[in-house]
């Protein structure tokens, strides 16, 4: 056994989070659509153990499991995202992945794989491509401060990649919601482009599917990626990946491979998966346990009261003169990001320098906004109700006029 003291494993002992959703308002980005309801805490301490969704695996493939039904539950999400399939994965990074390597390994020897991305795509997206072997061609946004993506430029760029004998155009990719300033795009448009272009077309909808209306048949996507752990009320890691059914056997090819001295065959696993998804317990079954909370909520109201209030803390920040809203106006998502110069010179003259506003919001309740980022503040307000959206607001203001911040 390795010499590790007692002394040493104490701090791992009892670990309980610091900044618990039931303590505090959170307007972390990244966590708030992934806050479980009630009754998927029940759902994760009872699968909490490794491997917990495997009791009655009868087929050995965990997309197969019946008790509980699995089987039932991704055939109930491609309906909810309006695909005709779906299969767990690690996260919508791995589905990326997925759809990304499959693709690319369609295409000829001595031909460059392209896959054409939004210019606000995620870092993922990238590794994406660079895995898969594929060349990524961006598609610009129109700069500071809106960010907007020019969605019909898809067609410029996809028929730039054409013209080169020596690529093909896998597929084009568009982050419905970006990550930075929660822009979103409508996939319809990039949908009917691809569609005319004769190019697969991948919705990354890990800020849209679970938190707000979505359709993968209206958007005309063949592949839609989501994130059970930031958008659909999940434990996490885990992702989706749906698709149109013509698609299926190439994203979850089964094996081939034979033991070449025991013989040993594995022809009912799935390659792209390594067996079968590795979401063996607490991730798939909090998920499945919140897909009814996830139908209501992405509901066309609950969605525009969401809009409502995020718009509603917008106005209320950008009281403070020199802050400003970055995206898209009217803002179309909860998720935004504020450039705060004011802040940032505030943050000179005080005790803590820039963790200054992180400290002062956590002794009003709130949470999330990044530890010591001052020169500019990401938040979502999704989930909160109007009273939290106003007291969050007011607590900004309230710490924006005691270090000298001028106000409205």
């Amino acid at each position: 056994m390795a010499d590790i003291t007692k002394e040493e494993l104490k701090k791992f002992a009892g670990l309980l989070r610091e900044n618990n959703s039931d303590q505090f308002i959170n307007v972390e980005p990244l966590q708030v659509g992934g806050i479980l309801p009630p009754e998927s805490r029940k759902t994760l301490l009872s699968f909490g153990d490794g491997y917990s969704m495997c009791d009655f695996c009868l087929s050995g493939r965990l997309d197969e499991i019946e008790k509980p039904a699995v089987g039932e539950f991704l055939r109930l999400f491609a309906r909810f995202v309006g695909m005709d399939a779906a299969m767990p994965t690690g996260a919508s990074r791995e589905a990326k992945k997925i759809v990304v390597q499959q693709l690319a390994s369609k295409v000829p020897e001595g031909t460059t794989p392209v896959l054409v991305i939004d210019g606000l795509a995620h870092y993922s997206t990238f590794m994406a491509a660079e895995f898969g072997g594929a060349e990524v061609l961006e598609v610009p946004h129109d700069g500071h401060p809106t960010f907007k993506v020019l969605a019909e430029k898809y067609a410029e760029v996809i028929d730039k990649a054409k013209d080169n004998r020596n690529k093909e155009v896998i597929a084009a990719l568009l982050t419905h919601a970006d990550y930075l300033y929660g822009n979103v795009t409508p996939p319809e448009v990039v949908g009917k482009i691809c569609k005319k272009k004769g190019v697969p077309f991948i919705v990354n909808g890990a800020y849209t599917v679970g938190v707000m209306p979505f359709s993968g048949k209206a958007a005309m996507a063949d592949f839609v990626t989501a994130s059970g752990h930031k958008s659909m009320a999940s434990s996490g890691p885990i992702g989706m990946l749906a698709c149109k059914a013509e698609y299926f056997d190439l994203m979850f090819p089964r094996s081939t491979i034979k033991g070449e001295w025991s013989g040993k065959t594995f022809n009912h696993k799935i390659t792209t998966v390594l067996g079968c998804p590795a979401v063996y317990g607490a991730p798939l079954a909090t998920l499945m346990s919140s897909l009814a909370h996830l139908v209501e909520r992405t509901g066309p109201e609950n969605w525009a009261a969401q809009l409502e209030n995020a718009r509603s803390l917008a106005a209320t920040i950008e009281r403070i003169e020199g802050v400003k809203l970055l995206g898209d106006r009217p803002h179309e998502h909860t998720l935004m990001q504020f450039e705060t110069p004011p802040l940032e010179e505030a943050a000179k003259n005080a005790p803590k320098k820039g963790f200054f506003l992180y400290n002062e919001l956590k002794a009003r309740g709130i949470v999330g906004i990044f530890p010591g980022m001052v020169k500019a503040i990401k938040l979502n307000t999704f989930g909160l109700t109007r009273a939290q959206v106003d007291h969050v607001g007011q607590s900004i203001i309230d710490v924006a006029k005691k270090y000298g911040c001028a106000v409205d």
